[in-house]
């Protein structure tokens, strides 16, 4: 189950590394630093590359360059192709901040670009099977690569020998930096014994300020900026987010078919156990690291029997699909419902797709029931076992962007809050609409 260093070689490609490098939206930018991060789990850039049709070359390329194990030999051939004769590739620009000279697909830019996706298409593919893998190896060895010299910091993570779980590896998952060709090794549990089981390091952080949006973010050490997340598990969280990006576009002229699509997707164990994974280590991170990315996720659906009542009422959603933000999520995790008792355990908050499925009863607090202006009609969940409650508010209108990028609201079932519920809290709701199950 050894995972070998990236090389030139052709070799057996990973579904999931053409899967990636695929599902990869394009995105224009003068600087590689504008999208950050996990953003580039799901964007393709190449810097102070602004026409549309050239990256969209690029990326075929590299596409081609996953999928058919090539060379940087061939990739650069195959570009060069795509682009024409026309002496694109050497074509000099002014960098706006230096006033220097560059050649925007230099040979150097060109393996940077070959070097970069292609690694991470195959630590994508290695983090699947890594996780897939887990009953018989669950452990992973941190490895130095074929460098002739290596980063200090990354000499020290040399053999460190960590549980596939281990946060570690949410930070510390190759590749680390430009040029890096640290790998990471599976192995079985009697191996991690005999090599010896590694403390998880206390992973220490600086702050980097990024010029291209002068944003301040916690790097750890060792870790050049912009790396310092595990594309792998991104890419599993960008997948659904993709997910819930299409969904909302769909909602707004084909409720019937999102609705239908959702169903679909809670009821293929695969996919079901996709989203729960992602909800899981999402709610994870925001509790480790206490902040969110402004992502949205489709995490459930209303009941039909509660629809059918609602319609009933005059008061039926525009679609069934559950969404959470992770800033919701960050709210109802946040210090002060802690102090007061008032907060849901995070074990609740990791399962959430699967708390959707199961409340003990769904009331509906009309908005003529509330006092705020501009109030919506809310769905109350009610968990009689864990004393809790959420609250959902239907047809929430999300500010998105459509296809030609224009800014357009999309209204969803959103889950704004949820908290504990004390039993004199629990007699309050006994004014509100029973649609489904029993106080």
């Amino acid at each position: 189950m050894a995972d070998k260093p990236l090389d030139d070689k052709p070799k057996v490609i990973p579904h999931e590394a053409i899967a990636y490098i695929k599902s990869k939206k394009l995105a224009t930018s003068y600087n590689w630093s504008e999208i950050y991060a996990q953003q580039h789990a799901s964007k393709f850039t190449v810097a102070k590359i602004m026409e549309m049709d050239v990256l969209e070359n690029i990326h075929q390329s590299v596409i081609d360059a996953v999928a058919e194990g090539q060379s940087f030999h061939s990739f650069k051939k195959g570009i060069l192709a795509r682009l024409g004769e026309s002496g694109w590739g050497n074509f000099e620009q002014e960098d706006e901040v230096t006033g220097e000279k560059i050649t925007r697909l230099s040979n150097r830019r060109l393996r940077k670009v070959y070097a970069v996706n292609k690694t991470q298409s195959y630590h994508t593919g290695s983090w699947h099977r890594f996780e897939s893998n887990k009953a018989t190896h669950p452990y992973l060895r941190y490895r130095l690569g074929p460098s002739r010299e290596h980063r200090l910091d990354h000499k020290g993570f040399e053999n460190l020998v960590l549980p596939v779980d281990d946060p570690f590896w949410q930070t510390h998952m190759p590749m680390n930096g430009w040029g890096c060709k640290c790998w990471v090794q599976s192995i079985t549990a009697d191996k991690a014994e005999k090599l010896g089981i590694s403390k998880s390091p206390r992973v220490e952080v600086h702050d980097w300020v990024n010029k291209s949006t002068g944003r301040i973010h916690k790097v750890p050490k060792g870790i050049d900026p912009g790396f310092e997340y595990n594309v792998g598990k991104h890419h599993e969280h960008k997948a659904l987010e993709m997910v819930t990006d299409k969904l909302s576009k769909v909602v707004t002229q084909n409720p019937s078919l999102a609705n239908a699509t959702m169903t679909a997707l809670l009821n293929d164990a695969a996919q079901k156990a996709m989203i729960d994974k992602v909800v899981r280590d999402m709610v994870t991170d925001i509790a480790e690291n206490k902040r969110a990315y402004g992502n949205t996720l489709a995490v459930g659906t209303i009941k039909d029997e509660v629809v059918d009542k609602l319609e009933q009422m005059g008061k039926a959603p525009h679609h069934r699909i559950i969404a959470v933000r992770d800033v919701d999520i960050l709210h109802g995790l946040r210090d002060s419902k802690q102090k007061l008792d008032k907060h849901l355990d995070i074990e609740f908050w990791q399962n959430l797709p699967i708390e959707l499925q199961n409340p003990t009863a769904i009331l509906l607090q009309s908005k003529e029931q509330q006092r705020q202006n501009n109030a919506l009609d809310t769905l109350v969940f009610v968990y009689a076992q864990q004393n809790g409650k959420l609250l959902i508010k239907v047809d929430y209108a999300v500010k998105t962007k459509d296809n030609n990028g224009k800014k357009k609201q999309v209204l969803l079932n959103l889950v704004k809050t949820g908290s504990a519920l004390s039993k004199d809290e629990l007699s309050t709701l006994k004014a509100f609409e029973l649609l489904w199950g029993e106080l």
